[in-house]
């Protein structure tokens, strides 16, 4: 049922994507209002609690009692902890990505979720960018027929001078692939609808001298039901972009990419199924938001907790697969 009066909403953690989420929130009319922030940065926090009429807490705890949903977008390895007092304090969740960078973290939030009716979603904006979301739509239509082969590169500048310290830590969640590869697996979800199987898997650090994390990791992943998906996050130092998703289906194919649009391949040419949009990032938030939202209200989540798991499930098996130098099987929950 909608409230009579604005959703009362938190946001945990006052980094890049803190502040896109502020934004994105507080253009989104009446139907919710940014209450309370919490961060590392309390300055941070006093900002943009004073441009968006909120309260900024030192203590992330704080947020949780003034409330009705919060988003979490803080540093990877304290999701665990701060999602299930969230949870505890009846708090409707939007859990920014990744849900946590270990399985047994996302197997305690989706536990401490049984019996709770407290409304849940991983953040993952892919579902939500244009662009992707007009290519889902073709793949279920059959316009490229069976999907059999993805592969969904996160190919950028590690930008290592931007880096916090987090980033740079493997014990926290920081690197190439932790960061992006949860991305890169919901493509190929997305793509194939269903999970994956199994998986190999390459990382490591190519491209800096000394650094503590991986800069690159491939995963090749292979689909119940067939196909394979490769998974492509690469931090170069000295380099160019690539995004282009490509879906290679049994009767034509398809290419994506944020900013520039979704491309069908048919007869040994590419031609323009949907243009280019630079607001892309914005209105994926917006639509995230929205549909966020909807779930708060009582409709279903648009990224459930179990799906948010069994991602990570895949991402946290291509490090296994890696470091074993073997195939290892997508330990999967229903």
């Amino acid at each position: 049922m909608p409230r009579s009066h604005p959703i009362r909403v938190g946001i945990i953690g006052m980094g890049q994507f803190g502040r896109l989420h502020a934004k994105a929130l507080g253009e989104l009319g009446g139907r919710a209002r940014l209450a309370a922030v919490a961060s590392g940065s309390f300055a941070e926090a006093e900002r943009v609690a004073a441009d968006l009429g909120a309260k900024a807490y030192r203590d992330w705890r704080a947020v949780l009692a003034e409330v009705d949903a919060v988003c979490i977008a803080t540093p990877h390895d304290l999701h665990g902890e701060m999602t299930l007092a969230a949870i505890e304090a009846g708090c409707a969740v939007l859990l920014e990505k990744p849900m946590a960078p270990s399985l047994a973290q996302c197997d305690a939030i989706l536990d401490g979720l049984r019996g709770r009716p407290v409304p849940f979603t991983v953040a993952q904006p892919t579902r939500f960018i244009p662009a992707y979301a007009e290519a889902v739509a073709r793949i279920r239509s059959g316009v490229i027929g069976e999907p059999i082969h993805v592969r969904a590169p996160m190919i950028k500048d590690f930008t290592l001078k931007a880096r916090k310290d987090w980033h740079l830590a493997q014990t926290r969640g920081g690197g190439m692939w932790m960061t992006n590869a949860v991305h890169l697996v919901d493509r190929l979800v997305l793509a194939f609808g269903r999970m994956p199987m199994s998986v190999s898997a390459s990382l490591g650090t190519g491209f800096h001298t000394g650094l503590a994390v991986d800069d690159i990791g491939v995963a090749l992943y292979r689909f119940w039901g067939g196909g394979t998906g490769i998974a492509e996050a690469a931090g170069y130092r000295v380099g160019a972009p690539d995004h282009w998703t490509v879906i290679v289906g049994t009767e034509g194919a398809l290419r994506c990419e944020p900013g520039l649009g979704l491309e069908l391949g048919r007869d040994n040419a590419w031609q323009t199924a949907f243009a280019a949009d630079p607001a892309w990032l914005a209105k994926a938030l917006a639509a995230e938001w929205t549909s966020f939202l909807d779930h708060v209200e009582g409709g279903p989540s648009p990224v459930s907790a179990l799906e948010g798991r069994n991602v990570m499930a895949a991402v946290i098996a291509a490090e296994e697969a890696a470091a074993e130098n073997a195939v290892v099987r997508v330990p999967l929950r229903e």
